[in-house]
């Protein structure tokens, strides 16, 4: 059966892969471009945190390799984030091992932990939900909704009763 993934927005986003397998890092990095992401890869942990350290704004997401010699993915992730905050919701770590393993990780780690091979629909939902734009901040134009209590009457309780809603203008 064939599957047919969809292709991320327009935008450029842009993902750094981090493994110390090349042959693994080569497939994620061909896989996120036939996605429509941008790929840069790094082999090692000293490798990611200079490129990020030289622009951090070069990269929207993370896929980082969690059992890597030196500095596991976890490490890097801690590192990483120092350097640009804006990491910290924008990790992905992908291993290989045993289910209970990664469950375990998944239940532990706060950022999600995909099993190798990787499921291209699951990479690509993780980094779509990642790196998907933030709802707007109300302008100043927007009517603003206040939610107020009813006041009490002779019927059911006030807390079974909707909230008024009423607009007002900022």
């Amino acid at each position: 059966m064939e599957r047919h993934l969809p292709k991320t927005r327009s935008v450029a986003n842009r993902v750094l892969i981090v493994d110390d397998d090349e042959r693994q890092a080569s497939l994620l990095a061909s896989l996120l471009e036939s996605l429509g992401w941008q790929t840069r890869v790094a082999g090692c942990a000293k490798e990611a945190v200079g490129l990020i350290r030289d622009n951090p704004k070069a990269v929207d997401a993370l896929l980082l390799d969690f059992w890597m010699p030196v500095t596991n993915g976890w490490e890097l992730s801690r590192e990483l984030i120092a350097i640009d905050p804006r990491f910290a919701d924008r990790v992905i770590f992908v291993t290989a091992g045993k289910e209970s393993t990664i469950l375990q990780m998944r239940s532990q780690l706060r950022a999600p932990v995909l099993a190798k091979p990787i499921d291209p629909e699951e990479l690509a939902r993780e980094l779509g939900r990642m790196t998907a734009p933030a709802t707007p901040l109300p302008s100043p134009q927007d009517p603003v909704v206040v939610f107020k209590r009813k006041k009490p009457s002779a019927g059911p309780p006030v807390d079974d009763q909707p909230p008024e809603r009423e607009a007002r203008s900022r």
